[in-house]
């Protein structure tokens, strides 16, 4: 399976999200949340954000043991402040409700071959002039290729 492929894969997962969530943007990650354009990117919220991030290989013989790690940006939006951003309110969802529906929708699930599987989630900032909240996860996909 191709980058390109294993990306589409992902985002096809999150799909369902748009209906179950409301997420306004479901799109491959460029750069939107950098510390450089942190909250200054136009972005219609809720956000999810693909991102192939690395490829670790180790070999074994004929065998290539990979590991690629998927990162995915969340983003929430609440002028409320940085609380509402992150835990949501009755009307919108934060970015504890992102983080979770991601993590259901891909955590465990088999993908080219291998198992995705959590490797940590992580709040990574809040610009109270925008009311943006980010979150990060990072999934660990493991498989095997020939040589």
């Amino acid at each position: 399976m191709t980058y390109l492929e294993l990306e589409d894969a992902v985002l096809a997962l999150f799909e369902p999200l748009k209906a179950e969530l409301g997420l306004r943007t479901l799109a491959s990650y460029g750069g939107e949340f950098s510390p450089d354009s942190f909250g200054e990117v136009a972005v219609n919220f809720p956000a999810v954000y693909v991102y192939l991030a690395n490829l670790n290989n180790s070999g074994q013989g004929r065998l290539d043991n990979r590991e690629l790690t998927l990162t995915i940006f969340v983003a929430a939006q609440n002028l409320r402040g940085e609380e509402s951003a992150r835990r949501g309110t009755d009307n919108a969802i934060g970015v504890y409700g992102l983080l979770e529906a991601v993590r259901n929708k891909l955590n465990r699930a088999l993908l080219g071959g291998g198992l995705v599987r959590l490797k940590r989630e992580t709040v990574v900032g809040y610009s109270a002039l925008t009311g943006l909240c980010v979150a990060q996860a990072d999934y660990n996909l493991g498989f095997q290729t020939t040589g």
